[in-house]
């Protein structure tokens, strides 16, 4: 483990530990590294977990859904099948959406960067995904963000 990775490792840890303290849900958006959260999460007792902008496999997925994490998914699901798969095998009571910027997202939303307004088309490619109406997909990524946040 490089000595900045260690770092980064002991900073989260914290904020976990702070987390737990306060009994908050964290947000976590990982870059290649969800094995390595895999085997941290474990040690803490936390209110919610969100894999915010999830970007594993199949195998991380899985993983995700048997330690109750939420997992969410954002603009590039439109057009991405590994996206739309992961979905699909997504545990319903577990999904969010999202934006996430500064990234500028091609293809549908014309190269801009991304903002709320990608929101309706993300929810409706995920209704048509899982085969739900736009309003039964609503409810639900309502419902999921209200147990994430503890409301």
């Amino acid at each position: 483990m490089t000595q900045v990775f260690a770092r980064q490792v002991s900073v989260f840890e914290k904020m976990l530990s702070l987390a737990e303290k306060l009994e908050k849900p964290i947000s976590i958006h990982s870059r290649k590294t969800l094995e390595e959260i895999f085997s941290i999460l474990p040690s803490y007792h936390l209110k919610g977990v969100l894999l915010h902008w999830f970007a594993g496999n199949k195998k991380q997925l899985e993983k995700a859904m048997d330690i109750g994490s939420y997992v969410s998914y954002g603009p590039a699901m439109v057009y991405s099948q590994d996206k739309q798969i992961l979905l699909s095998l997504t545990e319903p009571d577990k999904i969010l959406l999202e934006t996430d910027g500064p990234v500028k997202f091609s293809k549908c939303f014309g190269y801009k960067t991304a903002q709320i307004t990608f929101m309706p088309s993300v929810l409706f490619c995920a209704s048509q995904i899982l085969g739900k109406r736009y309003d039964e997909m609503l409810q639900i990524v309502e419902k999921n963000t209200n147990s994430y946040l503890g409301i």
